[in-house]
């Protein structure tokens, strides 16, 4: 028989079925969180049993702590998951330029696309990670968060440049790549805030 924690925790779970990834984060932080209100309870004399109970009721029902979250979850990990993976299209797309067509045309520009193809790679990498494993990993948290930034700068000034850019000077693939970089920056910046303030809400019961 489950203890009125984990009965709790099978509760969320279930109601929280459409998106596992997002079970598990708000499991994780429901599952830390319960555990210190019933060691907190444990210390003014109640069993573990009843330290569970008082821990669950101040949690309240499973059912509308999830809908807090499930409503907008799903979609912005669906948006995140497609932005990492046109960036690292957009990688793999210039790995094979900097293979087949720079060394004819243009090898003085090997270096410096090999360092963006590079970072398109690692980013997206990270961010996919990071949908992954979640928030209970704070130096990726931290890094995807960073590397979300730069990429929102960097893509913006792409997009600025190629659009105030006269017609001799106009590269569209420039402009997608602005585009692609700047959208996958900010989707993947409003998962890791919406990350932080599941957490947050959570350690508010």
């Amino acid at each position: 028989m489950d203890s009125p924690a984990e009965a709790y925790l099978r509760e969320l779970r279930h109601a929280l079925r459409r998106d596992p990834l997002l079970a598990r984060r708000v499991i994780e932080e429901a599952r830390d969180h319960l555990t210190l209100i019933a060691d907190e309870e444990r210390r003014h004399g109640m069993s573990q049993h009843e330290a569970e109970e008082a821990a669950v009721r101040r949690f309240g029902p499973a059912g509308p702590l999830a809908v807090q979250f499930d409503g907008f979850s799903l979609p912005l990990k669906i948006m995140v998951g497609l932005s990492a993976g046109m960036t690292l299209m957009v990688a793999l797309w210039l790995i094979t330029v900097i293979v087949a067509i720079l060394p004819a045309r243009d090898p003085a520009r090997i270096p410096l696309w090999t360092g963006l193809a590079a970072g398109f790679l690692i980013y997206s990498g990270l961010t996919l990670a990071y949908l992954i494993v979640g928030p209970k990993q704070p130096v990726l948290r931290a890094t995807v968060l960073a590397l979300s930034v730069v990429a929102i700068a960097l893509g913006a000034y792409g997009v600025v440049r190629m659009a105030t850019a006269t017609s001799g000077h106009f590269e569209g693939y420039l402009l997608l790549m602005g585009l692609i970089l700047a959208g996958h920056g900010i989707v993947a910046l409003i998962d890791t805030a919406m990350s932080a303030a599941i957490a947050r809400r959570i350690a508010a019961h």
